[in-house]
């Protein structure tokens, strides 16, 4: 890294390895053999963290986002924390393109290593190279939506490079005092592979979610997704609505009224129907054979699936009173819906989000 002196009391650190500079204002309270002395240590990439006592980086960087402990944004560019064990084995996407938006994960970049100086200082930190961090970077991100390309990131990594460890996915997380590190190795030399940019990215929010446990949380996230799409399946009957009684504004609240108004099952049916069929087959085949639904047809599938959900949400036994109460055990039913319930999203994604059926 780069610095430079702008005036008495501020110094610009220039990260040209990402493009990036920060401004930092010292209110008059260090002379300038101090900021020398920074200087030096900056250029050494050393320990920093005396300087940055809770120090607040966005008040002399308007364009900054600062999450303590995890990352930043700033202009274009974002930084975090990243952690998935499958890194340490067959791991090959180390850099992609999200359409024009670049995505890397490796060693931090000496910018973060001056943000985060203060990690650097914790007992459990024995260095920079045993962290990872995942950056995005491209001029279609923004302070407002960089957290959108985060979550396409973090779903196309699952989804492209699955884990070989059990309920290992990848994550942002904050630092914490006990944190597992991984070994010293080299990163290998990857080439950046291309994926298009999704429509409706906030639903992989709930997915990325989902896949952090197996409990009916779990399967709760994973049943957001296909209510996410309730309304977006049906987006040509609400336009053929807006065409047909457009000029009749009160007819037309009138008709959205009673579409809005259609019962969560018929949802449900108006959703399967529009996916893969041989996909959805699959599905009710294997609710089928696992004994969660008693005939092999999809109405079967989506009553028995309203049910499930319902006693997850309601927290009711059954039809009574009895209070259903979390279990430190995961029955194998709920496993089983958790199951396709990530498969009937998983559909739901590639149709809506990358207009893929395959």
């Amino acid at each position: 890294m780069e610095t430079e002196c702008t005036g008495d009391d501020s110094i610009v650190v220039t990260d040209k390895n990402i493009g990036q500079n920060l401004t930092i204002n010292w209110d008059g309270s260090y002379s300038q053999k101090v900021l020398h002395f920074f200087e030096r240590l900056v250029s050494l990439e050393l320990q920093i963290e005396m300087f940055f006592n809770n120090y607040d980086f966005a008040i002399d960087n308007p364009n900054m986002v600062f999450i303590k402990n995890s990352g930043f944004y700033k202009d274009g560019y974002a930084e975090f924390l990243f952690e998935y064990h499958c890194l340490e084995c067959e791991f090959s996407l180390w850099n992609f393109n999200i359409e024009n938006i670049k995505v890397s994960i490796g060693e931090p970049s000496s910018l973060f290593k001056l943000l985060l100086s203060n990690i650097s200082s914790d007992d459990q930190f024995i260095g920079w190279e045993s962290l990872y961090t995942i950056s995005i970077h491209g001029i279609s991100v923004t302070k407002e939506n960089y957290e959108n390309y985060l979550h396409q990131a973090l779903y196309l990594i699952n989804h492209n490079n699955p884990s070989l460890y059990l309920n290992d996915h990848p994550q942002i997380y904050q630092f914490q005092e006990e944190h597992e590190f991984y070994s010293e190795e080299e990163l290998p030399e990857i080439e950046t592979i291309d994926f298009q940019e999704a429509k409706y990215c906030d639903v992989l929010s709930f997915f990325n979610e989902a896949e952090k446990s197996i409990n009916e949380i779990s399967f709760l996230y994973y049943y957001k997704v296909l209510e996410y799409f309730f309304i977006i399946n049906r987006k040509d009957q609400i336009a053929d609505l807006v065409s047909s009684y457009g000029n009749n504004i009160d007819k037309l609240i009138s008709k959205l009224t009673s579409f809005y108004r259609t019962a969560e099952t018929e949802c449900l049916r108006y959703l399967l129907n529009n996916l893969k069929k041989e996909a959805v087959q699959n599905v009710i085949s294997s609710a089928f054979n696992e004994e969660l639904i008693a005939t092999e047809n999809l109405d079967e599938l989506i009553k028995e699936l309203y049910i499930f959900r319902n006693s997850v949400v309601h927290g009711k036994k059954d039809s009574g009173y009895q209070t259903k109460i979390p279990t430190i055990f995961i029955n194998q039913r709920t496993l089983l819906w958790r199951k396709l319930t990530r498969e009937l999203a998983l559909l739901c994604i590639n149709k809506f989000c990358w207009q893929n059926n395959d």
